[in-house]
């Protein structure tokens, strides 16, 4: 009997190293145990909820050292307290949030998300949805006996632990069938389950020697974990979930109940997919706490006839939160408390982490990894969410704007119809701006409920709807950090009034058919105005009263074709040189006479001009004559009133041709232009004596003019 014990010890003692063997190198491992397929939204930006632990583990050989001296029976008790000491075999590691990098495979290429929080488990208990899914299976078969009762106390102890988002499901069986379930009950029901505990006082009776436990396990685990979040089951689903198996392990005559197919349930429980053919389930990795109450004929007679101990030990995945443990008749009471302590323990060690999540893979399977860098010890990462649905429709997940900085440059330039607005975030359009849309909810309607449909056709005509009512707005440029849109020209577009005047906006990526927060407390609200006058108008309005007011002023002060002629004396002439230049010679016969009174005087026009003449002191001979006239102070004193002065035809000395002259006036060549001596037409023409006058002379065979120069006269060429 010795002999069977040790043997049975050696196989404990082996089977114990094998579960331990990975973790024996105490490295640190990271876990990710669930990846929420619920899409959240904080800030605006989509969310990712994970639930990750980091754990370093710790050399068998060391927990079990004490048990060195301790010889027969008494050697699987010394290994059970050991094992049952807090942090015996694992110590917590704290998450190095700046050196862990979380990435999603996107079209191929690996995608970094950004860390936004993380709170361990044990202290997040009152956020939604933290908490775990307990499937507690009780083995009611009459193998167990006695240990029924060891089973109930834990069983006891494991509803008093719940936690108020916790859900528990409660199954009695015996060597055939589920004889009693309880499905999933809230933190509120657990006084139904207590009273189902309670009602549950014996084992079944036997059905037979033989029992297929390995199918009956594999079927709970199905059956409970695939009903969550069912019609018929709570609302909320726990993010984590657990399994704990109270029984024998005799699967006597059934070849599945045995070392390998366990380890096969080991691998089926940590891919977490129940059924595992069903692909399209989100993968939630399984804990399973297996209890083992060993037979007393098992300790040594059944050793090599049965392999319960090594069953039960393989269904445990201590890794990822699993635990194994063995307690024997009259235990129960005892080692319930520390059990459940001891799980709850790691669970609570465990991290809730939340990462903004821009960009995801269009189809419904996602690639994830965990990844840490430059960490001391090095930290292995987590690449088992590889190819796995999330459960999550892609296009529901929402894109990542960036609300502060787009409603901060909406506050500092309000977007109006006409005009564009930009929209700051996390795209994934690689710049490619006809990917990019905006839909405007029109002023006074909430947001369309189809919007948000899980239905594509629904979710098409709302889109259609907005774009008929020309509530599209186009994309003018694009990057993955910004997109700038046109606003539709329609006051429409404007919510409220005065300072409240604000735009419900929806972003659309076209290619991923991903969109914008749609509800009424998340989406894009931006501050709007009235379209203000353009700058043209104002400038083209302007210019147009100023030649307005133009025109009036010179009407008022021309007096336009209505104001009556006439008037005062107009102001004498100012000195001068007489009429100003003609246009050539006078026709054939002259110009004829002028009317009465002269070419344009008045009746109140000034008498002859009479001028004064002095000799030019030095006046040469040959031909040239010297004519002096008076300064042009003096002609005021020199006026004298007389009668209308005569109107001559002679030749102008200068250039040959006939012109008109005025007797006593200033005259001028109406061909060249050149002032008329005053000696022409017998001193009366060209202004007379005291009209200003050239002094001619002939040179190289031309005639050169001497006119005014500084009050002297000079030669002018």
């Amino acid at each position: 009997m010795t002999r069977r014990l040790s043997f049975l010890l050696l196989f404990v003692l082996i089977a114990l190293g094998l579960a331990w063997a990975s973790p024996a190198l105490a490295t640190p491992e990271a876990h990710i145990l669930r990846i929420d397929p619920r899409a959240g939204v904080s800030n605006g930006k989509p969310t990712l909820t994970t639930v990750i632990e980091v754990v370093q583990f710790k050399r068998l050989s060391d927990v079990l050292q004490p048990c060195a001296g301790v010889t027969g029976a008494a050697t699987l008790g010394c290994w059970s307290g050991q094992l049952e000491k807090p942090g015996a075999l694992w110590d917590p590691f704290p998450f190095p949030e700046a050196n862990a990098h979380l990435l999603v495979k996107v079209a191929g290429e690996d995608t970094l998300t950004k860390f936004v929080d993380k709170t361990q488990w044990g202290k997040a208990q009152g956020q939604p949805n933290v908490g775990t899914a307990w499937l507690v299976s009780v083995d009611a078969s009459s193998g167990m006996g006695a240990r029924f009762g060891d089973a109930r106390a834990i069983a006891h102890e494991i509803i008093e632990a719940m936690q108020p988002n916790d859900l528990m499901d409660l199954m009695f069986f015996d060597d055939v069938q589920v004889v009693k379930d309880t499905k999933w009950m809230t933190y509120k029901q657990r006084a139904d389950l207590a009273n189902a505990l309670n009602d549950f006082k014996s084992p079944m009776p036997s059905h037979g020697g033989d029992r297929a436990l390995f199918t009956q396990i594999k079927n709970m685990t199905r059956d409970a974990f695939g009903s969550l979040g069912n019609s018929d089951a709570p609302d909320e689903v726990p993010l984590h979930q657990a399994m704990v198996l109270l029984s024998n392990g005799a699967g006597r005559g059934d070849p599945e109940s045995a070392s390998p197919s366990a380890d096969v349930f080991h691998a089926y429980l940590d891919s977490g997919r129940f059924p595992a053919d069903n692909t399209s389930l989100p993968k939630t990795p399984l804990p399973v706490i297996s209890v083992w109450f060993p037979n007393p004929g098992s300790l040594t007679e059944n050793i090599y006839r049965n392999n319960e101990a090594q069953f039960m030990q393989s269904l445990a995945n201590p890794e990822i939160g699993g635990f194994f443990d063995v307690v024997k008749e009259g235990e129960g009471t005892n080692k319930g408390k520390t059990i459940i302590g001891l799980v709850k323990a790691r669970f609570n060690a465990m991290w809730l982490i939340h990462w903004e999540l821009s960009c995801i893979n269009p189809s419904v399977e996602q690639t994830f990894n965990l990844i840490f860098e430059n960490t001391k010890p090095v930290i292995a990462p987590d690449g088992t969410f590889k190819d796995v649905p999330l459960g999550v429709d892609p296009t529901q997940w929402p894109l990542d704007v960036d609300m502060k900085k787009t409603q901060d440059a909406a506050n500092a330039n309000p977007l109006y119809p006409g005009g564009q607005f930009t929209v700051y975030g996390n795209f994934c359009w690689s710049g490619d701006k006809t990917r990019a849309e905006a839909y405007f909810i029109p002023a006074g309607t909430k947001p369309p409920a189809s919007t948000n449909s899980h239905d594509p056709a629904q979710a098409l005509a709302a889109m259609q709807q907005l774009q008929a009512e020309h509530m599209l707005g186009t994309a003018v440029a694009a990057g993955d950090g910004y997109v700038t849109f046109s606003v539709p020209d329609d006051e429409k577009i404007l919510d409220g009034a005065g300072d409240n005047m604000v735009s419900h906006v929806v972003v659309y990526d076209n290619k991923a058919h991903r969109a914008s927060a749609v509800d009424a407390t998340t989406v894009l609200a931006l501050k709007a105005i009235k379209k203000p006058l353009s700058l043209p108008l104002i400038v083209g309005v302007a210019g147009l009263r100023v030649v307005i007011i133009l025109l009036v002023m010179v009407l008022m002060r021309g007096g336009g074709g209505g104001k009556k002629q006439g008037g005062g004396t107009p102001p004498p002439a100012p000195p001068g040189y007489g009429a100003p230049p003609g246009y050539g010679a006078p026709p054939q016969g002259g110009y004829g006479a002028p009317p009465p009174g002269g070419y344009g005087a008045s009746p109140a026009a000034p008498a002859p001009v009479t001028f004064t003449l002095a000799p030019r002191a030095g006046a040469g001979a040959g031909g040239t004559e010297a004519i002096a006239a008076a300064p042009p102070a003096a002609l005021s004193a020199a006026i004298v009133s007389s009668g209308a002065p005569a109107v001559v035809e002679v030749r102008c000395p200068a250039c040959g041709m006939g012109t008109m002259a005025t007797a006593g006036q200033t005259s001028f060549c109406f061909s060249c232009g050149q002032p008329l001596p005053g000696d022409l037409a017998n001193g009366e023409g060209g202004g007379g004596a005291v009209a200003p006058g050239f002094r001619l002379e002939w040179v190289g065979g031309s005639r050169t003019r001497l006119g005014w120069v500084g009050g002297a006269r000079g030669d002018v060429a």
